[in-house]
C-alpha cells in the first residue's frame, strides 16, 4: 500500500543558500519507511525484539527539483516486493501535483544476532500491500567505477553519533560523508541522480576512506576501508 504524509521543509535540512540537502532527502524517505513500519506493528521495539532489521542494499534517487526551506511537500513510499530475504520499495517527493524525486532501493532483512539474511516473515508479507512499482528508469543494482583517475581523497572515523539502531553507520550518513568529496557544484545547479550500492557495514571507530573519481557526466566515490575493501560505492550524475 503506498503510504505518506505532508510536510515542510525545515531550516535544519537545508544548505547554505536554503535547499535541502542530499543527505537530509535519504532521512526523510528512511523517516516514511519506518512510520509505515511503526503505523503497521512491526516498528522498531518489535523488529528489535525478534533480533531483526532491514539493512539496506541499494538506493537510486532520481532528482528533477529540489525544494527550499519553508516548501510544502507530500513523502510517499510504495512497497512492491518482497521475496526471500529481499524487500524492494520506491520513495518519492511531490510538490504540488509535480513529482520532484523519485526514487528505488533494494533491502536485506538481516538476523541481527547471526549477521546473516533471514527469510522475510509470514506476518511481513500479511501487513505491507505490495503494489506497482513507480514509472522510472531502474538501473541495475552493482556500480562498477571505470577506469578513471582519483581526484580527491578524504578520510573519517565512524562515531558513535554515526550509528543507528542496528550497530552500524546509518544509510544518510554515507551520503553525508560523500558530500565532502563531492565535486564544486554550481549554486544554480543540483544532481540529478545519486546511487549507491552499500557493500559492507561499517561500525564504530572503523576508517572509512574516501575516493572520488570524476567523469564526464557525473562522478564515482569509493568509500572502503583500509585494505581498499569497499563499504559503500556511489554514483552521481549532474
Amino acid at each position: 500500500m503506498s503510504y505518506g504524509y505532508d510536510k515542510r521543509i525545515r531550516y535544519s535540512e537545508c544548505d547554505g543558500v536554503g535547499v535541502l540537502r542530499y543527505d537530509a532527502l535519504v532521512d526523510i524517505f528512511q523517516d516514511c519507511t519506518t512510520f509505515q513500519s511503526e503505523d503497521i506493528g512491526l516498528g522498531l521495539t518489535k523488529m528489535l525484539g525478534m533480533d531483526l532489521g532491514w539493512m539496506l542494499s541499494y538506493w537510486q534517487i532520481d532528482i528533477d527539483k529540489l525544494p527550499s526551506l519553508g516548501d510544502n511537500v507530500y513523502i510517499g513510499t510504495v512497497p512492491y516486493g518482497l521475496k526471500g530475504c529481499i524487500g524492494s520499495r520506491n520513495f518519492y517527493m511531490k510538490s504540488g501535483d509535480d513529482m520532484i524525486i523519485k526514487s528505488n532501493s533494494i533491502w536485506v532483512l538481516m538476523n541481527l544476532q547471526k549477521q546473516m539474511p533471514e527469510k522475510i516473515l509470514d506476518e511481513m508479507y500479511d501487513r505491507y500491500d505490495i503494489e506497482e512499482k513507480l514509472d522510472m528508469e531502474y538501473l541495475p543494482r552493482k556500480i562498477k567505477i571505470p577506469d578513471l583517475s582519483i581526484t580527491h581523497t578524504s578520510r573519517f572515523t565512524v562515531e558513535k553519533f554515526f550509528l543507528d539502531s542496528n550497530g552500524h553507520m546509518n544509510n544518510a550518513w554515507f551520503i553525508r560523508l560523500a558530500q565532502v568529496a563531492f565535486p564544486d557544484i554550481p549554486k544554480d545547479r543540483h544532481l540529478s541522480r545519486i546511487c549507491v550500492e552499500y557493500k559492507k557495514q561499517a561500525r564504530l571507530h572503523d576508517v572509512i576512506i574516501l575516493d572520488t573519481y570524476e567523469a564526464e557526466d557525473g562522478f564515482y566515490i569509493d568509500m572502503r576501508d583500509e585494505d581498499d575493501i569497499s563499504y559503500a560505492i556511489c554514483y552521481c550524475t549532474y
